[in-house]
């Protein structure tokens, strides 16, 4: 792969531009379906240190981390349509009337810290810078990253506790409803998983060229296996199935937060890991991306915000020992 002083010196319009101008000339007269930054990262041009990020009030702040929780419900339900129907007018209208104003009602502390996390994720150069952008954007934002935590579990959470209900109200045994459960929520984590990837691809694939056909085909391709992946997480051990009821780690409650924090962050690295994996990888053809672009840290993201979530079910779950045990049969029974 050529470097930016090598297109330099065969194309002497660029004389004059400084290096952010250079790559977007090259950009807007070369590929222009291409991200600046995917190009930057291409010719291996790295920008300088980003300015010191803008203050922001504390009311602010808490705004921005209400938005985030808020979008993350929204976005959650606008993957289920898009696993459904990628494309659809549901997913549409949340996404440009819900999710976007939403961003751009937060602050610029916010807005800037998001714009930092593409731009390192865009010019990362191997899985040790990626995962470097996501420790960033955490450390930047904690606030922000539990928000988005707590708004992706809502979903989930909602679907467990409603099937759990409906199945105890029909009358059936404390263990098959907490079978129900457990099923509800693998049912909505396929969906979110593979909608999520079905809505990247879908759109990416349409910005790189692609057409409705293709878009639609790459969309489906990208679900697969985030669903398998998001359905599977659902029945591991972690907070989903505290909350459905079924058995978590043994030991204190410390012990226990640690080992379903370590459970739920592993879980949401590998559902994060492969929705964005997949997503690239549909859309490879359209635009030559790096399948790995951005997938290790989404996966890093998405394990800093389970693992808090599995400590706090982790640590409030009943201990298995305190469970009470059935009866030994008795010689007459």
């Amino acid at each position: 792969m050529p470097t930016l002083a090598d297109i330099r010196a065969k194309l002497p319009d660029l004389e004059g531009l400084d290096d952010e101008q250079a790559i977007s000339v090259i950009q807007q007269v070369y590929y222009p379906t291409v991200p600046v930054e995917q190009i930057a990262a291409r010719l291996g041009y790295k920008p300088a240190a980003s300015a010191a990020l803008p203050e922001r009030t504390k009311l602010a702040a808490i705004n921005d981390t209400v938005i985030e929780a808020a979008n993350a419900v929204a976005g959650g339900v606008g993957s289920i349509a898009n696993f459904v129907a990628p494309g659809n007018r549901v997913s549409s209208f949340i996404d440009e009337n819900i999710v976007k104003p939403g961003q751009e009602s937060q602050s610029d502390r916010k807005k800037a810290i998001n714009a930092r996390l593409a731009q390192d994720i865009a010019g990362a150069q191997g899985v040790g810078d990626q995962v470097g952008a996501a420790l960033r954007y955490a450390k930047d934002d904690p606030a922000g990253l539990l928000g988005m935590a707590a708004g992706s579990f809502a979903i989930p959470l909602g679907a467990i506790k409603g099937a759990g209900m409906l199945a105890k109200s029909l009358g059936v045994a404390e263990g098959a409803a907490t079978k129900a459960a457990l099923a509800g929520g693998a049912l909505t984590g396929a969906a979110l998983s593979g909608g999520d990837a079905a809505g990247q691809a879908y759109e990416e694939s349409l910005k790189a060229g692609a057409t409705e056909e293709q878009a639609q085909a790459a969309a489906r391709q990208a679900s697969v296996i985030p669903a398998i992946v998001g359905g599977a997480g659902g029945m591991l051990p972690g907070a989903e199935r505290i909350v459905a009821g079924a058995k978590g780690f043994k030991g204190n409650a410390i012990s226990r937060a640690l080992k379903t924090g370590a459970s739920e962050g592993a879980q949401e690295f590998g559902e994060e890991f492969a929705t964005q994996y997949e997503a690239n990888r549909a859309v490879a053809p359209y635009d030559g991306r790096d399948p790995m672009q951005g997938a290790v840290a989404a996966g890093t993201l998405g394990a800093l915000a389970g693992a808090p979530i599995g400590m706090l079910t982790g640590a409030v779950s009943p201990r298995r020992e305190d469970e009470p045990k059935k009866p030994a049969p008795t010689p007459e029974q």
